[in-house]
């Protein structure tokens, strides 16, 4: 009688063994494919750049159509009376534009990547120069 409730056992420990083995072969890659996704819906997300300007601003740029046509919408009015933004533009209204951000051409991303050279040698030449001078 204690002879077949061990042999039921046996099965159920491989069960179980083969259960935690597979349990942590997937355990590596659904942590893999979940980081997979989010950094694949990261890249395809719509990207936007925003513009903050004070009520006087809004004229100066043309006005509300304007913004608009230069592909910025008006996304939020706030009116700010304390705090530090308050210190700084004084108590106004704040206009707050997005626009989805385009890709840029070549011929921009190959303009991006020379000033990016350029900086980098700058850096390195400034570099260079402060330790001649500080030693």
């Amino acid at each position: 009688m204690f002879g077949r409730g061990k042999d039921k056992q046996d099965p159920v420990k491989q069960l179980n063994s083969q259960l935690k083995e597979l349990e942590q072969r997937i355990a590596p890659l659904q942590q893999e494919f979940e980081q997979r996704v989010s950094e694949y819906r990261q890249s395809v997300a719509p990207k936007w750049e925003y513009l903050q300007l004070k009520e006087s601003d809004v004229e100066q740029n043309g006005g509300l159509n304007q913004l608009g046509a230069a592909g910025w919408e008006l996304v939020n009015i706030a009116i700010v009376q304390t705090g530090e933004i308050a210190k700084i533009f004084g108590t106004h209204a704040i206009y707050t534009f997005k626009r989805p951000v385009q890709p840029l051409s070549e011929d921009l991303l190959e303009q991006a990547r020379e000033l990016q050279q350029l900086e980098s040698q700058r850096h390195a030449l400034a570099t260079q120069i402060n330790s001649s001078v500080w030693g």
